[in-house]
């Protein structure tokens, strides 16, 4: 297990990056890499079951292919799904 993703389930990068901010308190010297990144197909927040619904399909597909330059099939172990 060289990287753990975690995925915002939003479209906001400002979320996204308050993810990175406070997971960066889990780095460690030899440790696991923690990416982090927002579903660019979600709705912008997830506040209502209408959001929570839109966010399935869209995060199906962004795991079928390659971003952030890994092969999330073969690059990453745990997959973590977060929202602040």
């Amino acid at each position: 297990m060289n990287r753990i993703l975690v995925t915002n389930p939003n479209s906001n990068e400002a979320v996204t990056e308050g993810l990175r901010q406070a997971l960066a308190a889990f780095a460690r010297t030899g440790g696991p890499e923690i990416v982090c990144e927002m579903l660019a197909e979600g709705p912008f927040g997830v506040e209502t079951q209408d959001h929570v619904e839109a966010v399935p399909l869209p995060l199906r597909r962004d795991r079928c292919v390659q971003t952030s330059g890994f092969d999330r099939n073969a690059d990453f172990g745990p997959e973590v799904g977060a929202c602040a």
